[in-house]
């Protein structure tokens, strides 16, 4: 396999930061009679994130998001990123200044 880095450039929090507000601008607005509380575990969502990646190890981030549901969902997903960095077992890399963030398994379980 190539090294990725030569192509890619890392990605800063600012970066992290500007994904996750636009994730959470395009979520609906919850008004309080539509208010639910549906648990969302975190480790259940970094498992889910684990399985999500394609035959290369790869995912992107505007995908991962699309399958949320919530505002709720969207934070419990950064927070599993987030989480996931941490813990060195994903790397994410952007092309491109505004391209989509590429999310690269690095242990594969």
């Amino acid at each position: 396999m190539e090294d990725v880095g030569q192509y890619l450039k890392n990605i800063t929090l600012f970066d992290l930061s500007q994904y996750f507000k636009e994730a959470m601008d395009r979520m609906p607005v919850i008004t309080a009679y539509e208010l639910k509380r549906e648990p969302i575990s975190l480790d259940s969502k970094k498992q889910f994130i684990l399985k999500s990646f394609d035959g290369d190890g790869a995912l992107t981030f505007k995908h991962l998001l699309s399958n949320c549901k919530d505002k709720l969902e969207v934070i419990v997903t950064f927070l599993a990123i987030l989480d996931l960095m941490r813990l060195f077992k994903i790397i994410i890399y952007q092309n491109n200044l505004f391209d989509d963030m590429e999310i690269y398994l690095i242990e594969k379980n």
